[in-house]
């Protein structure tokens, strides 16, 4: 949650691109840097988010999970990083 003087904003990349607006280098200062970023964002969203839920619960002791399930969950968590690396 972000307080803002205009309300509060909930969302993680709302609150994000809230405050890294104004700066270009951040936000992207062309429409295909800004396409670009907006790119890894829904990528993360829409994919790499979800394969990390079941190992980040358990870690931070949220939930019980099996070895194999935390296993695998880790295993996706670094895939997507060598994919973001790349």
């Amino acid at each position: 949650m972000l307080e803002t003087e205009q309300g509060m904003i909930s969302d993680s990349i709302a609150i994000a691109k809230f405050l890294a607006h104004g700066h270009a280098s951040l936000l992207g200062s062309s429409a295909e840097a800004r396409a670009s970023i907006d790119q890894w964002v829904f990528w993360f969203v829409t994919g790499a988010a979800n394969d990390q839920k079941v190992a980040v619960n358990a870690m931070l002791g949220q939930k019980s999970v099996e070895q194999a399930a935390f296993t695998e969950s880790m295993n996706k968590i670094k895939a997507n990083a060598k994919i973001l690396n790349a």
